[in-house]
């Protein structure tokens, strides 16, 4: 979600008068001078702190109040406002849990007592596991020629999990028979266990699931692996269990047997 973005959707809900709910979805946000710092290829999923807080902006000045996530799940399914939402509800989301949540935003929304979610990976906690989607833009930024020679234009969301890791293990392999390694910036870190208990503890901070390793989901053939990748049961960290992040979150990522496993 950018700001233009943001400008774009209050154009089109100015003449509105019906009730409104949207979730904003973003993922890191860093202070602008790290977020400048970073090549256009790695900063894609990324935006500076002002940006963000213009894009809130943009949608407080039509009226959005800042709302919980569980507010909007009540207000969906039994039709119940919250006391102190009036016409419009906004909730703010942050995908795959980056430490730059805990370390930039987490701060200032407390401050001005603005709940949001951050829906988190469980292998990527602690950076147990990088981010498959970060493992590809760095690959693709160290070492493109080996990128495009292993690669190609192949489509890594369309393969099974197995073989898409062994083609970027592939590819790292001969970046470090170059001698030469992979650099991980500090806005690529996940955030610790610690960090996401302190936000949550805080009260304005809700946790979703976002799967086990952000696989897409309708590429899974095995109904064991799809379960065992949807099932939140061994993260005690998660908070909102009626909610759940799809990876990518597009239609056609979550088929009917995503679905069915979900529910």
């Amino acid at each position: 979600m950018s700001s233009l973005l943001a400008r774009s959707v209050a154009r089109a809900l100015l003449d509105s008068t019906e009730d409104i709910a949207v979730v904003l979805a973003f993922h890191g946000v860093l202070p602008e001078q790290e977020c400048r710092s970073l090549p256009p290829l790695l900063r894609r999923n990324f935006m500076s702190l002002p940006e963000f807080l213009r894009t809130l902006q943009a949608f407080r000045s039509l009226g959005f109040e800042f709302a919980r996530l569980n507010d909007l799940i009540t207000f969906l399914e039994l039709g119940q406002r919250p006391t102190q939402i009036h016409t419009r509800m906004a909730v703010i989301t942050f995908d795959d849990g980056y430490a730059s949540i805990a370390r930039s935003v987490f701060p200032i929304l407390q401050a001005k007592q603005i709940p949001f979610v951050v829906c988190a990976i469980s292998t990527c906690l602690e950076g147990r596991q990088m981010l498959w989607t970060d493992w590809v833009r760095l690959l693709r930024h160290a070492a493109p020629g080996i990128f495009e020679e292993l690669v190609g234009d192949q489509d890594l969301k369309a393969m099974p999990n197995s073989e898409r890791k062994r083609l970027l293990q592939s590819c790292e392999a001969r970046l470090t028979a170059m001698g030469r390694r992979l650099t991980v910036p500090e806005a690529y870190r996940p955030m610790s266990l610690g960090e996401l208990k302190r936000l949550h503890d805080s009260g304005f901070v809700e946790v979703v699931f976002h799967t086990r390793t952000h696989p897409i989901l309708s590429t899974i053939e095995s109904e064991v692996e799809l379960e065992q990748e949807c099932s939140a049961s061994e993260a005690d960290w998660v908070t909102c269990r009626e909610a759940f992040c799809i990876p990518n979150g597009l239609q056609r990522y979550c088929g009917p047997t995503v679905v069915q496993v979900l529910r």
